[in-house]
């Protein structure tokens, strides 16, 4: 008898963990993922529309087809926009940076560790790269936020995927 009841509470009991787990599963799929939320920067800039005057990635980021990407200065800045209105909102900050000759503080959207070389080089050219690729379409975007984890293990799954060597120093001591 007590042997009867015992299986009967052990089906019972793992039919409800079975119903318990599968709510949780189509809770789970029924609520969609958030967007990333976009890195907010201390100067209004809009990727989108500098994509659309024609402005390549290279343009406002030098040195991008090298081993690292610039990021833009207010000088930089204003080589295309220093005839504009200061009053404007949108260049407001900027001719603040300007006039109280300070750096732009940029957040960066992407921040390797000291330890971690990384060439945009390397990727663009033997990778067959694009920006794209890591950074998400910047081109249709006003604000920018992390498109892809760069963590050592998402680097790493990246390279077994496109068959790129995995060896350590390929990162960590600056390809030698």
């Amino acid at each position: 008898m007590n042997e009867t009841r015992l299986i009967a509470c052990t089906i019972l009991g793992g039919t409800l963990l079975l119903a318990g787990l599968q709510a949780i599963a189509q809770e789970k799929d029924s609520t969609s993922p958030q967007p990333p939320e976009p890195v907010q920067q201390p100067v209004e800039f809009s990727h989108r529309r500098h994509a659309e005057l024609g402005l390549e990635c290279n343009a406002c980021h030098p040195g991008g087809d090298g081993e690292r990407a610039g990021i833009p200065q207010t000088a930089d800045c204003l080589k295309c926009h220093e005839d504009r209105d200061p009053s404007n909102p949108a260049f407001r900050s900027l001719f603040e940076h300007a006039q109280a000759k300070k750096p732009i503080a940029w957040s960066r959207v992407y921040q390797l560790p000291s330890f971690a070389f990384f060439s945009h080089k390397a990727h663009a050219a033997a990778a067959k790269e694009d920006c794209q690729t890591c950074h998400g379409p910047v081109a249709s975007r006003e604000l920018l936020w992390k498109e892809r984890e760069i963590s050592m293990k998402a680097c790493v799954d990246c390279h077994k995927a496109s068959q790129a060597s995995v060896s350590c120093t390929l990162c960590h001591e600056l390809n030698q």
